[in-house]
């Protein structure tokens, strides 16, 4: 979001300072999730929306410029490292990505070759970064199980509506409702300047249509980057031209509180957050599950309520990456879309 707000400043002023801006974010951005890839082609579809403050030649160097300074800022980051991707894995990683590489160029032995071969022995900068990123790709094209409306979707199978379902469910009625008014009403907006709001949609755009076209089904957590935009776009309601002022403030201050206490009543377990569409958290599992309800984050909590009621073990389904052993909690292994018991053995 810094990035693009940067981005924005220097299509608007031109300075050096703030194209140095623009790069320093974008390699933090770029440094903090690999989901700002994003950015790249959000960056050249809003300098073809301001073509015409700038030259195409000086647009192709400003996007050049910035991508060197986030280039060596990754790089900086990651100790100036030059090594092959297979050095910059773990072992285990290692051998399932060479086992995926095996089939899916099958078919291409020669291309398969050629692959490994970089793999194994060509070097790279910040090879770990590339190999995280890899990893990333490699799950987003894959993808893993999907679980809507009570039903299971394969691996490549997920719904293409999946993702809007999601945000629909998971957001707050109060949002859903001032972001539609602020469509409905966009023209009577005060201070609306359709350019600078390309800065907001554009983003918010291509985040969202990936994940709704690509293999991943996986929770809210996933798109949380589209949220920020939205309610920035939204914001600017406040400034909607009314003739009884008073009664929309009034109408504000109800869905304030209404969001409010939907926050106070899904304390402490905001992962659970459903909204009231559904009838709140308590309807959740039957439309989504996963990380959509739990990220391994209540395992203190959950030993503490066996302790509490006296149970000395469970069947657990457990969606996290850590041993819930190691928090003394006895359980019999169930089956699940993350963690791995080996040997399906049970822990007494």
């Amino acid at each position: 979001l810094i990035a693009t707000y940067y981005f924005w400043i220097f299509n608007k002023k031109p300075l050096l300072k703030n194209l140095f801006l623009t790069g320093l974010f974008t390699g933090l951005a770029f440094l903090t999730k690999e989901l700002a890839v994003f950015l790249i082609p959000t960056y050249i579809i809003l300098f073809m929306f301001n073509y015409k403050k700038m030259s195409i030649k000086k647009s192709i160097l400003s996007l050049l410029l910035i991508g060197i300074i986030t280039f060596l800022l990754i790089f900086a980051t990651y100790g100036f490292q030059i090594e092959p991707i297979g050095s910059s894995f773990p072992s285990h990683y290692n051998d399932r990505a060479i086992e995926e590489i095996n089939n899916k160029f099958s078919n291409n032995i020669e291309l398969r070759d050629r692959i490994l071969y970089i793999f194994h022995n060509v070097p790279l900068p910040a090879s770990t970064y590339i190999a995280s990123n890899m990893f990333i790709a490699f799950h987003s094209d894959k993808g893993i199980k999907g679980y809507l409306f009570g039903e299971i979707a394969e691996v490549g199978q997920k719904w293409w509506y999946y993702y809007p379902v999601v945000v629909f469910i998971k957001t707050p009625i109060p949002t859903i409702i001032l972001f539609l008014l602020s469509l409905l009403y966009f023209r009577k907006i005060k201070g609306v300047n359709s350019s600078n709001e390309l800065y907001l949609i554009i983003p918010f755009l291509i985040n969202f249509l990936f994940f709704m076209f690509n293999q991943e089904a996986h929770s809210v957590r996933h798109i949380i980057i589209i949220f920020p935009y939205l309610f920035i776009f939204t914001g600017k309601i406040i400034n909607i031209r009314v003739r009884n002022k008073k009664t929309w403030c009034i109408f504000l201050l109800m869905l304030l509180i209404w969001n409010l206490l939907s926050v106070i009543l899904t304390y402490p377990t905001y992962i659970t957050y459903f909204n009231e569409f559904i009838g709140g958290p308590k309807n959740g599992h039957k439309y989504l599950l996963s990380d959509n309800l739990d990220i391994g984050q209540d395992l203190i909590r959950l030993k503490d309520f066996m302790d509490k009621k006296n149970i000395t073990k469970i069947n657990l389904s457990y969606y996290g990456g850590i041993d819930p052993i190691y928090y003394g909690i006895k359980y019999e292994a169930m089956p699940t879309a993350c963690f791995v018991i080996h040997a399906n053995r049970y822990y007494e």
